[in-house]
């Protein structure tokens, strides 16, 4: 009974511990370990949760429990608080990283003469945050690294080896059996640390292997005096001996009992209800300096905690509560990538969910950590054909993955570059690496351009210029260069995007490349808004066709056109149907319709958009959106205001939210900030400004 009064005490998922209690009246009850306490506040980080962990870890391992009960008590309090699974507790109850987890799966296939697999950070980290289900061969590997069986990490099927994969049990045997205490003594089982003070031993513990039996249900009562400790699933996980304090040693007297106490219960068993929970004498002491004597709220354990862990420390030293030092904290590059993995798997549920400072604080470290390794520099070439690989996908996802979620990932495969360039590689393979970093870093620019930060955009070119130079690419080179001219053209001085696109075409040289199709093309854009801006206030509408206001520039743009058109034939085919590293002719009809609308040329532009409009599939929402728009302008310079008010807010409403980029946004606010500054604030105006608030 006292084995099933102890587990029904336990209100953790945690170990289930089976109790030897003293047949005896008196002896005093099983300490209750709970998790109904308040819940810890809601959006704790990742460091507290590691914080707690480790805490419980520690404590655990002081006590002697196994990896296995540590995992299921960091489960048991930091699921409410953290959403702990118990995959991602295992690891944490082992005190590893991410990487380390990687790493051994890894060299467990190579230790099996087979190819390391793709199995990464990422993956893994969508594992413990319940996204994704590691399939049969990752799962057997799991658990061969945790020890464990597939129903211990939280997935009920079986491994497909069909053999178990839990470590050996440590038992603990003294030289007296348990099973025959001495005479007049209980039989209860005590733990090692919560004798009465002065006790003495009778029997030295010694550590001994012994195979896991068959599960038992823990529920039933495993004997008497020195019972096992159930671990999770039903196996012992440490075997007792049924210790009990000694008598006065000889020569001395009995100690007395308290007064009111009958002598014949003094010392008080103790019964093991936790290897957590304090003994019932040790619940009595003064806590001990530096530690609360009552338990935090929330913590979801009895008596005096740790601050902040949850775990009871009366009676213990105070050096129990000093933080100690864990070689597996991670570093500070490996926490920005977990905090752009948590940003990643919130998108996948709420594809809207905002980003906040912190997600861009962990991006520009990444980034500056980059340009870190790049000036400071044993990868292989499986591994350089996938991110090559993937690099390329990124671009193709470039018009129809929400900017936030593709932002995401190719952070994530930069962080991976980041580390592999840290470490000094082949000739060979330095290169690649560069190239990598190059593309990876200029389509993180473009991304933060979409997104509305120019100054992210600036600082991602700036390391892509560092990586395109470490490689002697004069195209990749003028790649990087044209790209980087778009965010003053979007958000600067557009002479300045004139002139850094001018530069461009000079790095790319006469050979036919992707830079050499853009630059004329962005800078036809640039002297547009030029002649726009000397001819009346930067208005549209206000240059009047080629022969306008600002006619020098209105010239050198319609050549510039010309040239792009003539460039664009000449590029191979593969790069004519890439959208970020190639250059489309759909591309070029958006880009020559947002020059001649800037012109005045609304007839003109509104031909180029709507052939441009035709050739974009329905899924590459960005340029599509931003097509829409230049249409409203469009409207609004063949004096249709209404019309090209309502055109736009059709086009933005009829976007996902996740593909309201911050330059989308900004164009439809200018569209509604001309249209009030020509035909003023009427009440289609103040209708739209209502739409671009309220989303």
């Amino acid at each position: 009974m006292g084995a099933r009064r102890a587990r029904s005490g336990a209100g953790l998922v945690a170990p289930r511990l089976v109790l030897s209690e003293a047949s005896q009246g008196g002896a005093a009850a099983p300490a209750r370990v709970g998790a109904s306490g308040a819940q810890a506040p809601a959006g704790l980080e990742a460091r507290q949760e590691i914080s707690m962990a480790r805490a419980i870890r520690a404590q655990c391992l002081a006590s002697g429990q196994s990896s296995a009960d540590i995992a299921l008590i960091i489960h048991g309090q930091c699921g409410p608080a953290f959403g702990t699974t118990l995959v991602r507790a295992h690891r944490l109850a082992q005190g590893i990283a991410l990487a380390d987890v990687v790493a051994q799966v890894r060299a467990r296939y190579v230790n099996e003469g087979r190819t390391a697999p793709r199995f990464s950070e990422t993956l893994l980290s969508s594992y413990e945050g319940g996204q994704k289900r590691p399939g049969p061969e990752y799962l057997h590997y799991l658990c061969c690294v945790y020890e464990a069986e597939p129903a211990d990490l939280g997935y009920e099927s079986p491994c497909l080896c069909g053999q178990g994969h839990r470590a050996p049990v440590l038992m603990l045997s003294g030289s007296q059996p348990a099973s025959h205490p001495e005479p007049g003594r209980t039989g209860a089982t005590r733990l090692h640390g919560q004798d009465p003070p002065g006790a003495a031993r009778n029997a030295t513990p010694i550590l001994t292997a012994v195979p896991c039996p068959p599960e038992t249900d823990p529920a039933e009562p495993l004997g008497g005096p020195g019972a096992a400790v159930v671990g999770p699933i039903g196996r012992p996980a440490t075997q007792l001996p049924g210790l009990e304090p000694p008598g006065p040693a000889v020569g001395t007297a009995p100690a007395a009992a308290p007064s009111g106490r009958p002598a014949a219960t003094w010392p008080p068993p103790v019964p093991v209800a936790s290897a957590l929970a304090p003994s019932a004498w040790a619940a009595s002491l003064p806590p001990a300096a530096g530690l609360p004597a009552a338990g935090l709220p929330g913590a979801g354990l009895p008596g005096a905690g740790l601050p902040g862990a949850g775990l009871p420390g009366a009676g213990l030293p105070a050096a129990a509560a000093a933080p100690v030092a864990d070689p597996a904290t991670p570093s500070m590059g490996e926490m920005d990538d977990d905090a752009v993995r948590r940003t990643l798997l919130r998108l996948m549920a709420d594809p809207g969910a905002p980003a906040d400072g912190r997600f861009f604080g962990a991006i520009e470290r990444i980034r500056r950590r980059l340009d870190e390794a790049l000036l400071g520099a044993t990868v292989s070439v499986a591994m350089l054909d996938h991110w090559e690989g993937m690099t390329g996908e990124y671009g193709r996802q470039y018009m129809t993955v929400p900017p936030m979620r593709l932002l995401c990932d190719v952070l994530l495969d930069l962080g991976d570059v980041r580390r592999m360039c840290e470490q000094r590689q082949p000739l060979e393979f330095v290169e690649r690496l560069c190239r990598l970093a190059a593309r990876l870093s200029g389509l993180a620019g473009m991304t933060m351009i979409d997104l509305g930060d120019q100054r992210l955009a600036r600082s991602f070119f700036s390391t892509a210029r560092t990586a395109a130079d470490e490689t002697g690419d004069r195209h990749l080179r003028a790649w990087v260069a044209i790209r980087e001219a778009f965010v003053p053209l979007y958000y600067g001085d557009p002479a300045q995007a004139a002139a850094a696109a001018r530069a461009s075409a000079d790095i790319a040289g006469h050979q036919p490349c992707v830079a050499g199709v853009m630059a004329p093309v962005l800078e036809a854009r640039a002297l547009a808004r030029l002649a726009r801006a000397r001819s009346g206030g930067g208005l549209p509408g206000t240059v009047a066709g080629r022969g306008g206001a600002g006619g020098a520039e209105v010239r050198r743009a319609s050549a510039a056109l010309d040239r792009a058109h003539e460039a664009l034939d000449q590029l191979p085919e593969e790069e004519r149907r890439d959208t970020v590293f190639g250059y489309t002719e759909r591309q070029l009809l958006f880009h020559q319709g947002d020059a001649l609308v800037t012109l005045g040329d609304h007839r003109g532009a509104d031909d180029a958009f709507g052939q441009a409009l035709r050739l974009y599939s329905p899924a590459e929402f960005l340029d599509r959106a931003l097509v829409a728009l230049g249409q409203a302008r469009c409207r609004l310079q063949a004096g249709q205001p209404e019309e090209a008010l309502r055109l736009s807010r059709e086009t933005l409403l009829g976007l996902p939210s996740q593909h309201r980029p911050g330059l989308v946004l900004r164009a439809a606010q200018s569209l509604g900030e001309a249209v009030a500054a020509k035909h003023g604030d009427f009440p289609a105006v103040r209708d739209y400004r209502e739409v671009l608030v309220s989303g």
